[in-house]
């Protein structure tokens, strides 16, 4: 008697199908478990038999041998204990496991499924995987983002052999409906800065690394604290990837997160190891926030120019190698100098010339042009406030990541700020008078390479964002506006 079953072991980007064979055969009793170190055999096995014991299941007076072949991982994973059991009791002939079926999940001494706390890096994994149908522990709060995979959420071992028996429905995730929004402040709250929060919405539209500095207390931070209204909820795909590599009990999140990281931020933590997430990972198409840019170790700031260029990270060990897509937005602050008044007209600073540029040191200009976006803030004259309609400015956004989504289809990346360089250039579309003061661009040697193809990213996202397929020359303009010339 022979059956075979199939679960999924992740760690960190480590990604594998596990296959667990069982095989009947006429003999002395003996049950053995292949592929596992022998501390984790016997707790398995002494584990299987006193749940099967307890559910009046008896093991067959014969050889039993399960086979758990795995090329990535030492076997020490709780939750294939599903996976074990029921290809035990495949090859007793008490169910039937079919072949596309993946079980994924930890048992009790009762048989009760223990809640798992990551549900959707598996559904995740499994449609990135093409898995169709997944077993995990019941949660009520789970919900339904996809219908490629066909997610069950049995309470116990009762139901899913009931269910392998007869077919009976096992509970399935919830329909996704929309939160009701919440807020307690908003851009609205930001007065008199009015070109800040348009850099903003352009930032969050084409997904552009932006970058805000300026003398303390003239509304840097809070800036980026109230980012969060403008932010419009994701696309089913890209809500399973955030949830996914961010899980929060009883959290479900709709919205791109904004992480903001601390300044005691080292390399490990940033960008993570092949079996250990870092921060940049969890950014799925979210925000980075790095509040006092200047004020982070060499390090760090030497890996983010390499992660502000590279689309796609790569991870390897001896044996392992795997290429892991980076989207996440980079968005930061800075004073001007130590004390934090350096261009502030109502507070004098007390910095010398030597400590400002010892304080600046690391913010050279190969950092700054991989912002798209440079603002430099004062402490504003005119405290009238500007009423802003964030529904529509939502709307306006989502629309413009809905026409890039179009346009970069055939790509893995699809932002106008994460997108290479020659797709950019290949679907870039100009009026006439936009095209001829591109070409005045070019010819007029004021900018780098980097800050051309930079005006060209922030244009295309400025017209996506007002609906428009052609680039105008006002488009250019505004772009202009926000990088920095030197």
């Amino acid at each position: 008697m022979y059956s075979k079953t199939h679960s999924l072991i992740i760690k960190g980007h480590l990604v594998e199908k596990v296959q667990i064979e069982t095989s009947i055969t006429k003999g002395m009793y003996s049950f053995s478990i292949i592929g596992v170190n022998s501390r984790y055999e016997k707790f398995i096995r002494e584990k299987t038999r006193t749940l099967l014991k307890r559910m009046d299941i008896r093991l067959p007076n014969r050889n039993i041998v399960v086979n758990i072949q795995s090329s990535l991982f030492e076997i020490t994973n709780t939750n294939l204990e599903l996976a074990i059991i029921c290809s035990i009791l495949g090859a007793m002939g008490l169910v039937n496991n079919k072949k596309d079926y993946y079980y994924i999940a930890e048992l009790d001494l009762t048989g009760n499924l223990i809640a798992i706390k990551d549900s959707y890096r598996y559904i995740y994994e499994a449609y990135r995987q093409g898995i169709q149908n997944l077993f995990l522990p019941y949660n009520d709060k789970l919900l339904h983002l996809t219908d490629k995979v066909h997610v069950r959420i049995p309470n116990n071992l009762y139901d899913v052999i009931h269910y392998l028996q007869t077919n009976k429905p096992l509970s399935i995730p919830s329909p996704y409906l929309p939160f009701p929004k919440q807020y307690n402040l908003t851009i609205n709250n930001l007065i008199g800065h009015q070109k800040l929060i348009r850099a903003l919405i352009i930032a969050v539209a084409g997904h552009h690394h932006t970058l805000i500095s300026g003398p303390s207390g003239v509304g840097k931070t809070l800036s980026l604290r109230l980012l969060y209204s403008i932010l419009p909820t994701l696309s089913i795909p890209d809500m399973l990837a955030v949830n996914a590599f961010n899980p929060q009990e009883n959290v479900f999140i709709e919205r791109p997160l904004l992480i903001w990281t601390q300044l005691n931020l080292n390399a490990n933590s940033l960008i993570g190891k092949i079996d250990d997430l870092g921060i940049l990972n969890k950014a799925k198409q979210s925000f980075l926030i790095f509040d006092e840019l200047n004020s982070y170790s060499n390090q760090v700031i030497d890996l983010l120019k390499m992660v502000m260029e590279n689309n796609v990270l790569s991870y390897e060990t001896q044996d392992t190698k795997v290429n892991v897509l980076n989207d996440a937005t980079i968005l930061a602050t800075m004073n001007l100098c130590p004390c934090g008044n350096f261009g502030n007209n109502l507070s004098s600073c007390s910095c010398s010339k030597t400590d400002i540029e010892k304080y600046n040191k690391k913010i050279d200009d190969s950092l700054i042009e991989r912002f798209h976006i440079v603002i430099n803030l004062s402490p504003p004259s005119d405290k009238s406030g500007q009423t802003y309609n964030l529904d529509q400015i939502q709307e306006n956004i989502k629309r413009a990541w809905q026409r890039q989504n179009q346009r970069y289809k055939d790509k893995i990346v699809k932002s106008n700020g994460r997108i290479n360089n020659i797709t950019l250039l290949e679907r870039i579309l100009f009026d006439k008078e936009s095209e001829l003061l591109y070409e005045r661009i070019i010819n007029s040697k004021q900018y780098s390479q980097r800050q051309i193809m930079t005006i060209l990213r922030l244009s295309r996202t400025i017209a996506d964002y007002e609906d428009l397929d052609l680039i105008s020359t006002d488009h250019i303009k505004e772009a202009i506006g926000y990088i920095k010339v030197y």
